[in-house]
């Protein structure tokens, strides 16, 4: 998961729990324990361990025989730490689609 941090102060994270959806079906949840220090005005990534239901991405992938694009939302909780403990959540959302011949291209190059 990359981060950006547009704020003028670092941000210290002890993890974070994200929900994906595939055309506005839930497919995949995950969480990261991982704490990661944001530094300001810069662009980190987190590692996210998720779990999918494969049959319901699968159906989803299924669907661009009949759509141009796969729409798909990422939402979540990052878990804030204050340097004494965990200080609360802040909340995270993010989406767009991607086309089909984009999509058979990445997997065309994973069966290489």
């Amino acid at each position: 998961l990359r981060v950006d941090n547009p704020n003028d102060l670092d941000i210290r994270l002890d993890g974070a729990d994200v929900d994906l959806a595939l055309n506005g079906q839930p497919v995949a949840t995950g969480v990261s324990r991982s704490p990661l220090i944001l530094k300001k005005l810069a662009t980190s990534e987190m590692t996210v361990d998720l779990t999918a239901d494969a049959s319901g991405a699968v159906r989803q992938l299924l669907t661009l025989r009949s759509r141009p694009a796969l729409d798909y939302r990422v939402t979540g909780d990052m878990i804030w730490h204050d340097g004494f403990g965990p200080f609360g959540r802040l909340p995270l959302s993010f989406g767009g689609s991607v086309d089909r011949a984009t999509l058979l291209r990445a997997a065309g190059s994973l069966a290489e």
